[in-house]
């Protein structure tokens, strides 16, 4: 397959005679530009919009499309011209491409062609022809005609046979006026004269078009030239091939490295739940320590109780004022209720009251109670401070919190901190009692997404890495997307950076001189959500003068003006390396994009030979369900439990995921409403749980979970456990 055209056999011109209706006339041969091809409508040159082409660049031609057929019998002729002119260089010892050289070969092909057919349509001499005269037309002089000299070698002017020329037309002007058909004869005979006269001056022309043929084939000897050193070209890019090789073992070895790693990471998660456990026991000792508390207060006031009941039951004195002096004062003031007698003391001087409590033997009878004379003494119970402070920082034994106080103190330290502790609860048993992915597990299922096994339906998710998810795929932004911006503005100019030649000389590259950072982007017009950029170093030099190594950072912006660095890379010195830099952030779209270059030595002059721009497209909506699992009896609930990441950073559960459950293998859904009880072990996850009731689906056994994402939004589910009873 070739990506060039291919100039055959063809003659570079057509003819027609119009219709009076056609409007679609074809060339069967090749145009590099629409302006290559000339329509002429008789002897009058067309212009657009009086037509168009199709097949501009194909191989077999094209058609001219007429805005208005030509009128009937006009003749319409197609015709190729070319600009007789070199316009390609190859540098010394650079390299050429099989494209170019092509090109360049196309193009002298179709110009000799043209020159072939404008020799073809000359008067010259036949090639049989013995004689070597000069065919040069002599200037133009009035009154003379062009003929041979007198020894037959060359063209002159003539007067002698201007003036027989006068002589012979005019005698056959008189002789035409007599007899009609005389005059046509002499008419002509004098046309023949004439036609002899141009065909001198064609034969001059053809001599001047052979001399540009044979230019021409000096043209096409210095290509093949050039094709034997694309050849040396070929094997040097061979070479570096090799290297290429070599460098794809070494990733091979990085990529066991990251295995390792990734070995390590598990068991640091393996600590992680061993140390929220340790913290879930921590929580239940402390809600222990608490009912210790209230027990304590509960066992205090039952011991102040106690103490009044013995001295009432004893009949022990209540004072109740020592400072009045009327007599029965205190008798007077108060009244006996049920079961209570009141005896006065001291009557008016430190009077007292006696308060016995009556009817205590006929409990005493009843087996309810004994005498409660002679119980031991209960002593008494100092009382405890109540303390009001919301932070609690006293964490005295002394002290009693209120209940104001512990109230806001839980409030103030639970939040974030405890609430987690409920999600990595349900995901600990729920991986508990399903370890394996997928697994059933009784009246559990998993699936840790390690594969797609368990998955009967994709539907635009993927899996990798061990978690489902919907991201975006990556492209190049095409180089004529935006305006080329930057500082590199030497050799090749920003121009030189988005020619879409990755291999190309200092010369034709972007560059800027003595220079301690330079910088190459576009202003692409509108947002883009960045994957990376790729730096190539010119062919027939370094990245830097020097050599010197660089830094290229990745950077966007949306004004042009203030810059957000998306990542970073240590800068290849020669040629053929080139450096990609990755974009730590995805999510964000901007306008614009450059690639920021800073020498480690500053002063050198800085190099690209082409800069490329990488985008993630918005990710597709999935729709994911799993393989049918078989209940031992018709379930009437359904649980859920997800370990889920937003990547975008603004998807809203049940909103932009949802999940569903069904029992009857998939024919009817049920919504789950997922809440989120806090991070999971895995960086950047939540813990989300939900259950649903299947009582409004068809009795069945073949279970099956639904995963929906809308409003292309990346998000990642890295682990799913239905449950069910």
């Amino acid at each position: 397959m070739t990506d060039h055209i291919q100039v055959g056999d063809a003659a570079p011109r057509i003819q027609y005679a119009a219709s009076g209706s056609q409007t679609a006339f074809t060339f069967p041969f090749p145009v590099f530009t629409a302006a290559d091809l000339e329509v002429w409508l008789d002897q009058t040159r067309q212009t657009t919009p009086a037509y168009s082409i199709s097949g501009v660049g194909i191989s077999s031609g094209g058609t001219v499309l007429f805005a208005a057929p030509p009128v009937p019998g006009a003749l319409v002729t197609l015709r190729r011209r070319l600009s007789i002119a070199r316009t390609s260089d190859y540098q010394e010892d650079g390299i050429i491409r099989a494209k170019v050289l092509n090109d360049e070969l196309d193009y002298q092909t179709a110009a000799l062609q043209q020159v072939a057919e404008d020799v073809g349509r000359a008067a010259k001499r036949s090639f049989l022809s013995a004689s070597s005269a000069d065919l040069t037309l002599p200037e133009p002089e009035p009154g003379k005609a062009i003929g041979w000299n007198a020894d037959g070698s060359g063209l002159t002017n003539d007067p002698a046979e201007f003036a027989a020329c006068t002589a012979t037309v005019t005698a056959q002007a008189a002789q035409a006026a007599a007899s009609a058909a005389t005059a046509s004869t002499q008419a002509a005979t004098a046309q023949a004269s004439a036609t002899q006269a141009f065909g001198y001056k064609i034969a001059c022309d053809a001599d001047a078009i052979a001399t540009a043929s044979d230019r021409a084939a000096v043209v096409l000897d210095k290509a093949i030239v050039a094709a034997d050193q694309a050849t040396v070209a070929s094997d040097k890019l061979a070479t570096a091939s090799s290297a290429a090789a070599a460098a794809t073992a070494r990733t091979a070895c990085d990529a066991d490295a990251a295995a390792t790693a990734a070995d390590r990471a598990a068991v640091a998660a393996d600590k992680a739940t061993v140390a929220t456990n340790t913290a879930a026991a921590a929580a239940s000792a402390a809600a222990a320590a608490g009912s210790a508390t209230t027990a304590h207060a509960s066992e205090v006031a039952a011991a102040a109780s106690a103490a009044v009941a013995s001295a009432a039951a004893s009949g022990g004195a209540v004072k109740v004022s020592g400072s009045d002096t009327t007599s029965a004062y205190l008798s007077n003031t108060l009244t006996a209720g049920s079961n209570i007698a009141l005896t006065v003391l001291n009557p008016g001087a430190d009077e007292s009251l006696r308060i016995s409590v009556t009817g205590l033997a006929t409990v005493a009878a009843s087996g309810a109670y004994t005498d409660l004379s002679g119980r031991p003494n209960l002593g008494t119970a100092s009382p405890l401070d109540v303390d009001t402070d919301t932070t609690l920082a006293a964490n005295s034994d002394s002290r009693l919190a209120s209940q104001k106080a512990v109230k806001a103190y839980v409030a103030a330290n639970s939040g974030p901190d405890l609430t987690p502790d409920v999600g990595q609860l349900y995901l600990a048993v729920a991986r508990l009692d399903t370890p394996t992915s997928p697994n059933v597990g009784g009246t559990q299922v998993a699936d840790e997404f390690d594969a797609a096994s368990g998955i009967a339906s994709l539907g635009g998710g993927t899996v990798s890495s061990g978690y489902l998810s919907n991201p975006g795929s990556t492209s190049m932004i095409a180089q004529a997307t935006g305006t080329a911006i930057g500082d590199m503005t030497g050799g090749g100019g920003l121009a030189g950076a988005f020619d879409g030649v990755t291999s190309q000389s200092v010369t034709a590259s972007a560059t800027k001189s003595s220079a301690t950072n330079s910088y190459i982007g576009k202003n692409l017009g509108t947002g883009h959500r960045i994957a990376s950029g790729i730096y190539y170093v010119p062919a027939d030099g370094n990245m830097v003068a020097g050599p010197t190594a660089s830094t290229v950072y990745l950077q966007g912006s949306n004004d042009g003006s203030s810059w957000t660095t998306l990542g970073s890379a240590d800068g290849a010195v020669t040629y053929p390396t080139s450096v990609t830099v990755t974009s730590g952030d995805t999510a964000t779209a901007y306008s614009y994009v450059r690639l920021y270059v800073v020498p480690t030595v500053s002063g050198s002059e800085i190099r690209c030979a082409e800069a490329r721009f990488y985008e993630v497209a918005n990710p597709p909506n999935m729709t994911v369900a799993s393989n049918a699992y078989t209940a031992q009896s018709a379930p009437s609930t359904l649980s859920l439990v997800a370990e889920y990441q937003d990547i975008s950073g603004t998807a809203v559960i049940n909103t932009d995921i949802t999940f569903e459950v069904s029992r009857d293998n998939g024919t009817t859904w049920t919504a789950v409403t997922m809440t989120d009880f806090g991070p999971s072990p895995i960086s950047g996850a939540r813990v989300l749980k939900g259950s649903a009731s299947a009582a409004g689906q068809p009795s069945g056994t073949s279970l099956k979970w639904r995963i929906k994402t809308f409003n292309t939004k990346e998000q990642r589910v890295h682990g799913l456990w239905m449950q069910w009873k």
